[in-house]
């Protein structure tokens, strides 16, 4: 498929540059460091040595402000298959990052154009070109190169991974093996060379620094599982998937039993596959029961660490997270005899947020944090003795958090589908508080906004799946208030979807769930 050119322009039918580096010269000893690596990455199953295909363009002149762009940089952009960001507040301040981007863009529209975050958050750091057009903007795609972030060595196989036309998952996987072989090899040179005393501490450091990379790099397979493979995973509704890759990241950490042995960041890292385990086990039926011990055995882990650094962000969210799974794997049973100790883990939770937004006060995370810790505690007052008017107040809260995530990140798929959920809670605390017609009609604009959501994201099984649950409280909010014929009409849409979800995955015991609910709705 050939590119959209810009007006006049007739692209090269081979582009002479892999890629071509945007960067503001307040980063350009990080810039051409990327550019090396970039050049000399080696694809699986390419030879090492010069590769006279892989040129990447960097622009080594200092620009004049009030200048326009080179025609060398023109140029450049013209012949270029990718353009990268090196992003930055320095960047985003630039304008001739800006002009670069703008200009790629309006060249090639089909082009990729990536994104290496090396310094700032995201919204200080994007320069805004990258969001593309302000009435349909793009989410840019980012390799996290900061400290904390994805760690160097994914994160250039983040960028490589579409340059090059791979899976990331595959690359990944290659490149871990290549350096496991180069590790074993310097481990074999090592032995033939210990009859030299020297050669052996030499080789002995050398291999000990291998090592050290490669458990690096394996610890950056694990952080990869967690995050990107496991979204893209739900994204296409394969939980079954996911029980597998858990199991492979843990095998990681087997071979380690003395837990004291190992660093804070591989604890947290462990602790954080220990509650993704529990939270697939809570999703499935079968397996249920083993989701408490993992909660529990992960939750040891975050409150010492915790206890080690009590104003580290991310380990009070980590900590937050457990007390959080703690708590709803009670609140299933949804009883009266449950409902104080489901309190108390939820309201810890609270307790956390809370303090995760005194330490990064205003930040997209704590925000996100307050807005599910007060919408647990308005279900859990839905819970018998049901307290109306606190479950009113606490979903109210919850909704004046989310609809600001929400209306900061109007693409994000995540933050509508939060906000989407948030509106069918407090339509059941109006329903609780006996206020049937303004129940029904919080339902009713859920459902439209939850099919603009699908109609946005049509490949995402989260979006189906939060419409067939918009469509299911529809159907109850309609037989409260009276309207059956559009109850009926609810019903008949949730069959079709929750159809299509179950036979994509049979084995999803959600899925599963509902498809047997919604036989004992009301019609």
């Amino acid at each position: 498929m050939e590119d959209s050119e810009g007006p006049g322009q007739a692209a090269p039918s081979a582009p002479d540059y892999w890629a071509f580096i945007s960067y503001s010269h307040h980063d350009r000893r990080t810039a051409f460091a990327l550019h090396r690596q970039l050049e000399r990455f080696a694809l699986p199953g390419e030879p090492r040595g010069p590769r006279a295909r892989r040129r990447v363009f960097i622009d080594r002149a200092e620009l004049s402000a009030g200048a326009d762009l080179s025609t060398e940089v023109r140029q450049a952009l013209a012949r270029s298959a990718a353009l990268v960001v090196v992003a930055s507040p320095a960047a985003k301040a630039s304008q001739w990052v800006a002009r670069e981007i703008e200009e790629f863009r309006r060249l090639f529209p089909a082009r990729p154009v990536l994104t290496a975050l090396v310094r700032g958050e995201p919204a200080e750091a994007f320069p805004a070109p990258l969001y593309g057009d302000p009435a349909a903007p793009v989410e840019p795609l980012a390799a996290d190169f900061r400290k904390g972030g994805d760690g160097s060595r994914l994160a250039l196989l983040k960028l490589v991974a579409p340059l090059a036309g791979l899976p990331l998952d595959g690359l990944i996987q290659r490149d871990s093996q290549r350096r496991m072989r180069r590790v074993m090899a310097i481990t074999a040179a090592s032995v033939a060379l210990s009859l030299g005393a020297g050669g052996l501490a030499f080789m002995a450091i050398r291999a000990r620094a291998e090592a050290e990379a490669q458990r690096n790099e394996s610890e950056a397979m694990v952080e990869f599982m967690l995050t990107d493979l496991r979204d893209r995973l739900k994204s296409v509704g394969r939980l079954d998937i996911m029980g597998a890759v858990n199991q492979r990241a843990m095998q990681h950490y087997d071979a380690t039993r003395d837990l004291s042995s190992l660093p804070d960041d591989v604890l947290e890292r462990r602790a954080r596959l220990l509650t993704a385990m529990g939270e697939d086990a809570m999703n499935d039926q079968k397996n249920r029961r083993l989701a408490r011990p993992l909660f529990e055995q992960s939750a040891r882990i975050t409150a010492d660490l915790l206890r080690r650094a009590p104003n580290n962000p991310q380990r009070i969210f980590d900590h937050a997270q457990n007390e959080f799974w703690l708590g709803a794997e009670r609140h299933v049973i949804r009883d009266a005899a449950s409902k104080p100790v489901v309190g108390v883990r939820f309201r810890n939770y609270r307790d956390l947020a809370l303090r995760l937004r005194t330490v990064e006060p205003n930040s997209e995370r704590s925000l996100s944090e307050m807005g599910y810790a007060e919408q647990n505690l308005c279900d859990l007052a839905l819970v018998p003795p049901v307290e109306p008017a606190v479950a009113v107040q606490h979903c109210q809260a919850a909704m004046e958090l989310k609809s600001q995530l929400a209306a900061a990140r109007p693409q994000d798929l995540v933050k509508q589908l939060d906000l989407a959920n948030s509106m069918g809670w407090q339509a059941d605390a109006e329903t609780a508080a006996g206020r049937l017609q303004q129940a029904l009609e919080i339902r009713r604009k859920q459902t439209v906004m939850v099919e603009a959501i699908v109609a946005a994201h049509p490949d995402d099984f989260r979006a189906r799946h939060g419409l067939m649950l918009a469509k299911v409280g529809l159907i109850v909010g309609a037989h409260n208030a009276g309207d059956h014929a559009l109850a009926r009409s609810a019903r008949a849409d949730a069959q079709r979807i929750i159809a299509k979800l179950h036979a994509h995955d049979p084995r999803n015991d959600a899925w599963a769930y509902w498809s047997k609910r919604l036989a004992d709705l009301p019609n």
